[in-house]
């Protein structure tokens, strides 16, 4: 778990906001995404622990955890949820495992 969380804190330095970071809210968590039948599954909701001024940007970072290759997709990011799929490559019917995602939601700066 510490070495996740050091993935975290490293996405941040590279974003170049740890000096702001206390300024903007900012949460990180880990959802566990059902099994994906051959085919495709069905979008999970997630649920945010604050409310955002405005709809926050989402990053996603899959667990090295299964051996067949997918993605995860994100959705309707709302001020409070936002929704997650595991997706299969192209060409691919195996179907997938349940797998670990690690999220970083955090509010959209000004340019």
């Amino acid at each position: 778990m510490v070495a996740k969380v050091g993935r975290l804190v490293a996405l941040l330095v590279l974003l170049g906001i740890a000096r702001q970071a206390a300024a903007w809210q900012i949460e990180a968590g880990v959802i566990n995404l059902p099994a994906v039948p051959a085919g495709g599954g069905a979008f999970v909701t997630v649920n945010l622990r604050q409310a955002y001024p405005a709809a926050p940007l989402v990053f996603v970072l899959p667990a090295n955890e299964n051996a067949e290759p997918a993605a995860v997709r994100v959705r309707n990011v709302t001020a409070t949820t936002f929704e997650l799929a595991q997706v299969e490559p192209a060409g691919a019917s195996n179907g997938q495992p349940a797998a670990t995602v690690h999220y970083l939601a955090i509010e959209p700066g000004n340019a």
